[in-house]
Parts: C-alpha cells; sequence; structure tokens
C-alpha cells in the first residue's frame, strides 16, 4: 500500500471501513494488542489507551500517540469496524494501517487517504 497525501500536508490522515472480521469484533485485549504493537512497531511512542467494551457488543478503542491518534469502533451485528488513523510532520500512518490488516485480516476494505492542512510558504 501506498500513497502521496499531497505536497505540503501538515497531517496524514487514513479513514477505514472494514468488514467481515468475524470473532476478532468480541475479543476486546486482542484488538488492542493488534493496534498497539502495530503503533509501537513503527515507533510511536504511545501516551495513553482508551478502551470501552458496549454490551451486548461493540467496542471503542482510542490510543493516543507522540504524533497524533488511532482509534477503532466495531459494529458486530452489522460485520464492520471504522478505524482512523491519523499523523502529522514526517510521521507515516501506512505502516501502522499494513500493520493492523495483516492482523485482523477482514475480508475488504474501503481506504481513503487524506492530507490534512496546508504548510504556509
Amino acid at each position: 500500500m501506498r500513497y502521496v497525501y499531497g505536497a505540503g500536508s501538515i497531517g496524514r490522515h487514513i479513514l477505514v471501513d472494514m468488514y467481515g472480521l468475524g470473532e476478532n469484533f468480541e475479543d476486546i485485549d486482542l484488538v488492542e494488542r493488534i493496534l498497539t504493537d502495530a503503533v509501537n512497531s513503527e515507533g510511536f511512542s504511545i501516551l495513553s489507551t482508551q478502551l470501552k467494551k458496549f454490551e451486548p457488543q461493540g467496542m471503542s478503542i482510542l490510543i493516543l500517540f507522540i504524533g497524533s491518534h488511532l482509534s477503532i469502533h466495531t459494529w458486530p451485528e452489522e460485520d464492520y469496524a471504522a478505524i482512523d488513523i491519523f499523523t502529522c510532520g514526517t510521521n507515516n500512518p501506512d505502516k501502522v494501517l499494513r500493520g493492523i490488516i495483516d492482523e485482523l485480516q477482514p475480508q475488504w476494505t474501503d481506504i481513503r487517504y487524506l492530507g490534512r492542512g496546508k504548510k504556509r510558504s
């Protein structure tokens, strides 16, 4: 996966819709580990992690790291998860996303890449 965010972007933002995660929708500890490993593998320093398991199903996880954030929200009843990865400066979120996809193995994804902000000349 490779995408050019646009010259002069201050931040890089990836919005991901994932479908077909099966059992991974229910295990908040597993999903937290996968997200944490993906963030750590790219050398980001995690500042905090927030977890919320909803009843009867679903979860939200937010990882705040130096360079920005990663979040996931799941809807098991819809076989759907929304992931948001934002980084700033020269930090690249592509490898973080690749690590998540490799571990969660969704049946299919819809990925949108955004350059955020413009550097002043």
